[in-house]
């Protein structure tokens, strides 16, 4: 590998330092991006529990695309937007404060002990697999909900988990 990257400029051709960049996966490039850029509208709503729309992603698109090095495309890592959103939440860490106003809104519904311990049980199933479907509570861990909330209660639950996810 040699030193420097060959492209021309004005018609004269100028080398350029290779940087680390030079060196990672696109898949690399955007996790770096997403532990150095807490405020792209994106992963500032992910991690702040916001619900991101899809102009959310197309810029954060961009801005991967712009700076990206290397060959590859951002077609060949998603396939959709919900797959960007999934990727950037199972590479994150959520806000601490966000997360627990979130439980306070559960606590002040007043949710027990044991159901509080369910939703925190629920984030991070969330954050793990970067996403929820009500189907997932059928899941082996999430199935015990049908213990310790009522209709009504895991009804509310899952509408503001919607909301937000």
């Amino acid at each position: 590998i040699g030193e420097f990257n060959k492209h021309t400029e004005n018609g004269k051709k100028v080398e350029e330092p290779l940087s680390i960049l030079d060196f990672k996966s696109l898949k690399e490039q955007i996790v770096d991006y997403i532990d150095l850029n807490s405020n792209d509208r994106l992963v500032y709503s992910l991690t702040h529990l916001i619900k991101p729309d899809n102009s959310m992603v197309e810029g954060f698109k961009e801005v991967i695309m712009r700076s990206a090095k290397g060959s590859e495309k951002w077609e060949d890592l998603f396939d959709s937007e919900e797959e960007v959103i999934i990727f950037v939440r199972k590479n994150m860490t959520v806000d601490e404060n966000s997360l627990n106003n979130f439980i306070q809104k559960q606590k002040d519904k007043g949710f027990n002990e044991e159901q509080i311990d369910y939703v925190k049980e629920l984030f991070v199933f969330i954050f793990k697999n970067g996403c929820f479907n009500r189907s997932d509570l059928i899941e082996d861990g999430l199935n015990h909900f049908i213990d310790i909330f009522n209709s009504e209660e895991i009804g509310s639950l899952l509408m503001d988990i919607e909301e937000i996810v």
